[in-house]
């Protein structure tokens, strides 16, 4: 399947140079392009005729209802609209300009039946794409709220993360992962192009939206409530990313970019090891690899061989600990260019294409303080440390977007691919507090990751003008994986009454890898997907309605392989403490001379060792309804049936193969009633699963360094059931302004979450009961309802916010809490100036979540939340060289509070009290500032 990935990429690539060589742009001439449409539906009116009046040029809409009017001389004229069914529309003012397309979006209304002849109803483009624009919002199937290309772009954001905690309820965990009306990432599902997208995540169910650049969407939708066409496994939202398609004109756009951090740039700044390939996404020349001696090796064997032996095996690992290039933090830079064309033939078919390509370096130094306690409130740390971490951060990702129409048929090949590779160095000081004198601690790790996507899918749209069917479908391959070749970890000790640190080192049965050793970790997983629907038209009621079918599956073939090893003293002598003197010190201590010397050799650590091949295969089918039982009322109503099963084999254990076999029936119902012409109520019901992932349910343990903690699955975990209710009210009181006011209840059964189980361990587990309640409201107005100035008038103020309750019922008589992941609201403002006239742009950005439940307590530890942060975003714009070329100055996070983790000794509050709650793990990330330019050619 990968040759077949590989040979997708490169048909793509192939149709990029045939289109780029047939593209000739009419000198000295503009275009007209848009989309027909149902104003009540929404629907795409195919095979309607756009033409153009005083010339004659015309053109017919395809199975999108798309159309593109070619060769426009420059002026103003008029356009007619026609479908069979529907009123004529002329509309006026229709403006074309030299070498630029215009757009003009085309609603139309069903004829009476008792009109007698044609009715041509009149409107000027102006009011032409305020009404478009109207529909399009009022028209969702569903509760949803997303993002659009112009709105990415007039905002700092540099990855798809950072994008969606502007979406109305939606925020960010970990600088990457969606956070959906306070509900964890693991109540989300992603789809990329109509492809479900795998986990990137070696430990948790989750998709790192890190992974995308922004610069490559054109759009995110995020489905909030359930309808029987899209994925099942959701509570939170249905994240819906859609990489560019036709370009309205030919783009060839090249933007740079320079970048810095307060905290980094031009500080010192210090690096692991390093190789000559880590500036082009880290792709190793197998330095970095498990040598060839310890992948060969009869383990048996090697620990009954003489120590000496077993020496002269751990000297072929290179010995890599410390920091080897120490420099002053220089900026960092992107770079990215686009191309795109669209080829209309005679025939009215189309042949488009976008391309782009990425490249990114950013360096980022952070200081993070983490501290453990006791489970008594009053007790001080039992150990503290300090850590400076280093970040070298490099990024590859483009898109190949392939797309042909002819008549009632369109035919798309969408590529996605994102490499970024991450070379951190930390360095480590602190000290041991618990049950006697103070002991110190240094310790160093060095962690080289690279992670990334491939997805490649190929869809087909067909509408059959007879019997008005349309038909879609698609099929789809998608690869991620997450690789950790070497990571190093180290730790030295300086006992009371020492002049001098030391490393620790026990026998080969006692080895941890918390005071010494190396870990290597595969993360690959394969998903091959394909889904059909089929659309069938009716009348009820003398309303226009649709049956709706189709099926969804998908494969996923999942290869994990942990090798973990900790350094002990050889031979399987007593462990001993090797003094830091006479020229041993923590970045030398394992060289070869060294490991002769002392002793020393690697061995495998029990119960981290592991490697296990899950898949997971769905098959779904659904049957729906979306009827128009009157002009107003809309009802969307059916049933989603979804087969899963997972299975779990660890090659080599004596376990046997874990199995899990479910099939859910999810029925749901959406009611849309139109209050006016510019305002909905909507009503919507429906039941979803949760399942757990492959690693939440695989029997190993996994060290994090970052928490200082294990963690370990849970193969007893159940899928979480859960039902959903909403009701929203929407307003759009002029062309991009809204208000919305929602409020939704969920409630769960058998929650999953990960725990914390004390003792330095995470897990997960399943509460049985819990609910979910809040309201959200959202807010986009231009400002000029204050005043007639030309500064209200080109200025937007929008806002979104969400207040959220969930409660756990963990037993009878036991105090609730809140679920993992969930935050009590959150606050998303800003305001937009655009000139017009000079092409000054200016957006500031607010973002701020309540305290959110991190890790939940279990066996008598106690519950670690988020502290909430106030996060401002700035940036400024200028149009320059004929409005070809923009300026943007970017500065993130402007106040770079640090992101604090607290544990909870008051059990039931939710906010930070300082009186009491005790700062877990605290990280100060530095401001951003950066420059872009963009250049249109």
């Amino acid at each position: 399947m990968k040759k077949l990935a590989t040979s997708l990429f490169s048909l793509t690539l192939s149709l990029i140079l045939i289109a780029s060589y047939s593209v000739v742009f009419a000198q000295g001439t503009g275009k007209v392009t848009g989309k027909v449409t149902d104003k009540k539906t929404g629907e795409a009116l195919i095979g309607a005729t756009v033409l153009l009046q005083g010339i004659s040029k015309g053109a017919a809409t395809n199975v999108n209802g798309e159309y593109a009017l070619t060769g426009i001389p420059a002026g103003t004229y008029e356009i007619l609209v026609k479908y069979v069914g529907y009123q004529n529309k002329l509309i006026s003012e229709v403006q074309v300009t030299n070498n630029a397309a215009t757009s003009l979006n085309i609603i139309l209304d069903e004829a009476n039946t008792q009109q007698l002849q044609a009715v041509t109803v009149r409107a000027t483009f102006k009011q032409e794409s305020t009404n478009s624009l109207y529909a399009q919002q009022k028209n969702s199937s569903r509760i949803s709220d997303g993002i659009s290309a112009d709105a990415i772009r007039r905002s700092p954001d540099r990855n798809t993360a950072e994008v969606l905690k502007r979406v109305s309820g939606a925020s960010i965990q970990d600088n990457k992962f969606v956070v959906v009306r306070g509900l964890g990432d693991r109540y989300n599902v992603t789809t990329l192009n109509n492809s479900v997208m795998p986990s990137t995540e070696p430990d948790r169910k989750a998709f790192s939206f890190d992974v995308i650049p922004s610069t490559l969407v054109d759009n995110i939708v995020i489905s909030k409530t359930a309808t029987p066409d899209l994925p099942g496994d959701f509570a939170g939202g249905n994240v819906q990313v859609t990489t560019k398609d036709f370009p309205d004109t030919k783009v060839v756009t090249l933007q740079v970019g320079i970048s810095g951090n307060t905290q980094t740039t031009f500080k010192d700044f210090k690096q692991g090891s390093v190789q000559k390939l880590d500036f082009l996404g880290g792709f190793s020349n197998g330095s970095r690899q498990l040598p060839a001696t310890w992948q060969r090796l009869n383990y048996v064997d090697y620990l009954s061989a003489t120590a000496a032996q077993q020496v002269a095996v751990t000297q072929r690992f290179q010995n890599s600990f410390g920091a080897k290039h120490q420099f002053k933090g220089y900026p960092g830079q992107n770079l990215q260019l686009t191309l795109g064309n669209t080829k209309i033939f005679k025939n009215d078919s189309k042949l488009g294409y976008v391309a782009s390509l990425t490249y990114a370096n950013n360096i980022e130094r952070l200081k993070r303080d983490r501290n453990e306690f006791s489970f008594n409130e009053d007790a001080q740390p039992t150990f503290y440390y300090n850590d400076n971490v280093y970040n070298f951060t490099n990024t590859i990702g483009g898109i190949f977007n392939v797309s042909y129409s002819h008549k009632n048929s369109k035919y798309s090949l969408k590529n996605t691919y994102n490499n970024t590779f991450t070379n951190s160095y930390t360095e480590r000081t602190g000290a041991f507090v618990e049950g006697g004198p103070v002991t110190l601690i240094q310790g160093s790790q060095t962690a080289p990751e690279r992670g990334g996507i491939i997805s490649s899918v190929l869809e087909g749209q067909h509408f059959l003008p007879a019997s008005k069917i349309n038909i879609d479908y698609n099929v789809s391959y998608g690869n991620s994986y997450r690789k950790q070749p070497d990571q190093r970890v180290l730790e030295t000790f300086k006992q009371p009454g020492s002049n001098s640190f030391t490393v620790n080192l026990s026998n080969f049965n006692q080895a941890a890898i918390q005071n010494a050793g190396r870990i290597y970790t595969d993360l690959t997983e394969d998903i091959y997907g394909g889904k059909f629907n089929v659309s069938i038209p009716y009348t009820l009621f003398k309303q226009p309605s649709k049956l709706k079918a189709g099926y969804l599956g998908y494969y996923r073939d999942r290869d994990y392989t942990a090798t973990v090893l900790g350094y002990a003293i050889a031979g399987g002598a007593n462990g001993r403490n090797i003094p830091l003197t006479n020229g041993i010190t923590a970045d030398n201590i394992f060289s070869n001379s060294n490991l002769s010397q002392q002793g020393i050799a690697l061995f495998t650590l029990p119960g981290y060792n592991i490697s296990y091949k899950g898949t997971v295969s769905q098959n779904a089918g659904y049957l729906m309804t979306d009827s128009k039982l009157s002009d107003d009322l809309r009802v969307i109503l059916g049933a989603r049936v979804e087969r899963y099963e997972q299975k779990i084999n660890q090659p080599g254990s004596k376990l046997p193969e874990q199995k899990y076999l479910n099939t859910d029936i999810l029925p749901s119902l959406n009611l849309t009633y139109a209050l006016s012409k510019t305002s909905n109520l909507r009503l919507a019901g429906s039941q979803t699963v949760a399942r757990p992932e492959l690693r939440e349910l695989a029997n190993f343990q996994a060290y994090n360094f970052v928490y200082d903690y294990n963690i370990t699955g849970n193969s007893n975990l159940e899928r979480t059931k859960i039902t959903n209710a909403d009701i929203r009210y929407e307003l759009f009181p002029s062309a991009g302004q809204i208000f919305s006011v929602s409020a939704f209840y969920k409630h769960f059964v058998n929650a999953i979450e990960q725990t914390n189980q004390g003792n330095q361990t995470f897990s997960y587990a399943n509460a049985p009961n819990a609910y979910d309640f809040g309201a959200e409201l959202e807010f986009r107005r231009k400002l000029d309802f204050m005043g007639s100035q030309a500064l209200l008038k080109n200025m937007t103020f929008y806002a979104n916010a969400s207040y959220i309750r969930s409660e756990v019922n963990v037993q009878d008589g036991a105090p609730t809490r809140p679920l993992q992941g969930q935050s009590p609201y959150l606050i998303n403002g800003g305001f937009l100036y655009v000139a017009p006239n000079n092409g000054l742009s200016v957006n500031l950005l607010y973002n701020k979540i309540g305290p959110r439940l991190n890790f939940v307590g279990l066996l008598g530890a106690r519950d670690i939340y988020e502290k909430s942060r106030d996060v401002v975003d700035f940036q400024i714009g200028k149009r320059m060289m004929k409005n070809r070329g923009e300026l943007k100055l970017n500065v993130s996070d402007i106040f770079a509070q640090p992101v604090r983790l607290y544990v909870n000794y008051g059990n039931t509050k939710r906010s930070y009290d300082q009186s009491t709650d005790k700062i877990f793990q605290a990280t100060k990330p530095g401001r951003n500032i950066s420059l872009q330019y963009v250049y249109n050619f």
